[in-house]
């Protein structure tokens, strides 16, 4: 069996203690044109890198750093193919990984948003990283564990490069 995007990502993501992941999934009622998804993407600020998987990248200070991703769970993650979009999407996982070189909070506010757009737009619901239905509730301990994590390691969210 084949894995989606945020399993894979889990692998080759750093995961110590100084490293929080955090996983969204937005599963569609039913499969979506790439073309729409991915012009959705862009409208709120993502770009496909080389790879067909889109990024809000953060530019200043010198720095060009993603602070998310979005991808497609089928693909191997690419939304894109050689500048195609890819025909249907049924799930897209949207993760990051912090500390970040902005405000971590802000980052998980912004990917949140773009998941819960995605849902009322296209008609999907939002999943956690285990791909269970995600309500008010667990997104509320998700900014929990953004928080604490932001307030335990200020200096890395200050000063990565």
């Amino acid at each position: 069996a084949r894995r989606g995007a945020a399993e894979q990502s889990a692998m080759w993501l750093p995961m110590h203690g100084d490293r929080l992941l955090r996983v969204l999934c937005v599963e569609f009622a039913e499969p979506q044109p790439g073309a729409i998804v991915c012009a959705l993407l862009a409208r709120a600020g993502l770009r496909a890198d080389a790879d067909g998987v889109y990024k809000k990248v953060y530019e200043g200070q010198g720095l060009r750093k993603p602070v998310y991703y979005a991808a497609n769970d089928q693909e191997d993650g690419r939304l894109e193919i050689w500048g195609v979009e890819v025909s249907r999407v049924e799930r897209l996982t949207l993760f990051q990984t912090l500390p970040l070189p902005v405000d971590g909070r802000l980052a998980f506010s912004g990917m949140l948003r773009v998941a819960e757009s995605l849902c009322s737009e296209l008609g999907g619901r939002l999943l956690d990283q285990k791909r269970r239905p995600l309500n008010a509730a667990g997104v509320a301990a998700m900014r929990r564990e953004v928080e604490e994590f932001v307030a335990a390691h200020p200096a890395l969210e200050e000063t990565r490069p």
